[in-house]
């Protein structure tokens, strides 16, 4: 289903003012190893590219046609970011139409040997209108990767790098496709959690921590007091975790009911993460972001699992980096009722090798 997200391009400058932040997992869903970075730029073209980007300086506004259909198996756009001035807010948008005929879901991977030098590089995924996201994904360390169950259909796959300094040369990229059977990614826990909520007070403001109304930047809430959940769990690669937790009915003034965030450390391996959220009955609306916490007065969100129907599942998915502090934060959206809400988060770490 759609993300509620605005389409990004509208408000990534709003995100510029944000600051950005064992084991292996080849036999995982999500585990589909990219090739050399391809395109222009760095790497130049790369063989094994199933469309090479034709049309850099008209494709900005309009999806340049790919030919290509995402099934079960695995298609690759490669690209570039081309050098020069920014234009407004951005240095370079490449937009690339695509069929989608799985709708168990896709997974969207980017990898870029010089993807970390740009201020702001993502993915987004459009509905064939232009207008409504159903993912998206920001670059990470050395790969971006997001996923997203959407119905067959025509689609726009939206690369921006967005930045006020000159690019002084092309920046290549490798844009991966593949069917992935969201059900089978990072299954929910059952068992002991390894942390349950304890900080949120009667009246449910003790770890909300960061207000969130969709199309503006997140802002931190004004309470002196509030402050993420200590979980002093550190996600190993290849290990799961559960935390649980319950959402009650109160309300800050964003577009939310009850938040609350988690506190987490990524291992020295991990750089990708899952979480799901899963609770029962219809009448509640459950999303989960993972917020970036380099700067803790203006946390970035990585990665959001947001639906447009109520339902009681959500999952995203968002490249990390190791040894690295995130939030992870559940919000009711505003409309959810049945408080207090009883969930389950379970947290997937795992080590993409690029």
């Amino acid at each position: 289903m759609p993300s509620r997200r605005p389409v990004v391009l509208a408000v990534v400058a709003a995100l510029l003012v944000s600051g950005c932040g064992g084991g292996d997992d080849d036999a995982s869903p999500d585990a589909f190893t990219p090739a050399a970075d391809g395109g222009g730029g760095d790497a130049g073209p790369q063989p094994g590219c199933d469309h090479v980007e034709q049309a850099d300086g008209d494709n900005d506004d309009a999806g340049e046609p790919s030919g290509l259909s995402v099934g079960p198996g695995r298609v690759t756009i490669c690209g570039s970011i081309r050098a020069g001035e920014p234009g407004g807010d951005f240095v370079d948008v490449d937009r690339y139409q695509i069929a989608i005929e799985d709708d168990r879901g896709v997974a969207v991977r980017l990898v870029s040997a010089g993807g970390g030098a740009l201020g702001l590089l993502g993915v987004e995924l459009q509905l064939g209108d232009g207008e409504t996201s159903a993912g998206r994904g920001l670059f990470v360390g050395d790969h971006l990767v997001f996923t997203a169950r959407v119905a067959p259909g025509t689609y726009e796959l939206v690369v921006f790098a967005a930045g006020n300094d000159a690019l002084p040369l092309d920046v290549g990229y490798r844009l991966e496709l593949v069917g992935d059977d969201l059900d089978a990614r990072c299954v929910r826990l059952t068992g002991a959690a390894a942390y349950t909520e304890q900080l949120d007070g009667p009246e449910h403001t003790g770890n909300d921590v960061v207000e969130v109304r969709w199309g503006d930047a997140p802002t931190l809430t004004d309470a002196l007091d509030d402050a993420p959940e200590p979980t002093a769990i550190v996600l190993s690669a290849a290990m799961d975790y559960r935390l649980s937790g319950a959402l009650g009915a109160s309300d800050i003034g964003d577009d939310y009911g009850d938040r609350d965030t988690y506190l987490v450390l990524t291992g020295n391996q991990t750089n990708q993460l899952d979480v799901r959220v899963t609770w029962q009955g219809e009448a509640a609306d459950l999303d989960v972001i993972v917020f970036a916490t380099a700067d803790p007065e203006a946390p970035l969100d990585l990665a959001a699992g947001a639906t447009a129907a109520k339902g009681g599942d959500e999952l995203m998915t968002t490249a990390v980096l190791p040894s690295t502090a995130y939030w992870v934060w559940v919000g009711a959206y505003d409309g959810s009722t049945g408080q207090p809400i009883a969930y389950d988060a379970t947290l997937c770490a795992r080590r993409h090798a690029p």
